[in-house]
């Protein structure tokens, strides 16, 4: 089921408002669950080691 014209718009000005490390966050979080979707977890320990998280976080 689609959303109406009004949650889209009120969903586009919520984007709008959002820092622009928000907006790499939220993006980055979208590429690594896709990448996990897909069964490959090579981006998520990448981002793990650039960050400096170390072992499994449950």
């Amino acid at each position: 089921m689609g959303r109406s014209a009004t949650e889209q718009k009120r969903d586009k000005r919520d984007r709008e408002r959002l820092s622009t490390k928000e907006k790499e966050a939220l993006v980055l979080s979208r590429t690594i669950v896709t990448a996990l979707y897909h069964n490959d977890d090579a981006p998520l320990k990448r981002t793990m080691a650039r960050t400096g998280i170390d072992g499994d976080r449950i």
